[in-house]
């Protein structure tokens, strides 16, 4: 182990192993002036509100569903989204009052496409769209995780008058959370499908 990771007392800190070789990307917004704010301008009429209500609940055991009904009154409710023509649209609450979105753009929906999305809807054409597990991913996830936990193995086995007592405990656990992680990836491709 590198000396950066070492304590005072020339102990393996595990801690800052984490904290150092913890990926993070740092993002800048920059608003657009004429858009900003503007996804809150897809306000629903009573005909569409009342069609897109309809289809909630027709829709209701879904978890997205489930999870924009129960967070309807407040300031910004979950989503639904859905795919139509090759679009993606977000159904959501603001309020209490739905509320229409373009796949997370700000510009306003041509009231064209508006009045085909609420034709579809009542037509029962609309179905809500899932996020897939990209299989690729999760077949890279479950190799990275098998390289190091076959290097965990190998660290272990030199033994504690090697590596130390303490190093060899953080060693352990780092190998029984990357078993658990390892299967994680498949797991919510499971749970969401995969692509």
């Amino acid at each position: 182990m590198g000396e950066k990771y070492l304590t005072k007392e020339g102990k393996f800190d595990y801690h800052k192993w984490v904290r150092l070789n913890s990926i993070t990307e740092k993002v800048t917004v920059q608003p657009n002036a004429s858009t900003m704010g503007s996804s809150l301008s897809h306000k629903l009429d009573g005909k569409q509100t009342g069609i897109a209500m309809k289809w909630l609940m027709k829709n209701k055991q879904h978890k997205q569903v489930k999870n924009l009904l129960k967070s309807f009154d407040e300031k910004y409710s979950d989503s639904v989204e859905f795919n139509i023509d090759g679009g993606t649209y977000s159904l959501y609450a603001s309020y209490g009052a739905l509320r229409l979105g373009a796949g997370g753009k700000l510009d306003d929906l041509d009231k064209t496409i508006t009045k085909d999305i609420f034709k579809q809807m009542t037509e029962g054409k609309v179905t809500i769209t899932e996020a897939p597990m990209d299989q690729r991913f999760a077949k890279e996830w479950e190799q990275m995780h098998k390289a190091f936990i076959n290097h965990l193995k190998h660290e272990i086995k030199k033994g504690k008058g090697v590596v130390g007592q303490t190093n060899l405990g953080a060693m352990k656990n780092m190998l029984r959370s990357c078993e658990v992680a390892k299967g994680f990836a498949k797991l919510l491709g499971q749970i969401v499908g995969d692509e």
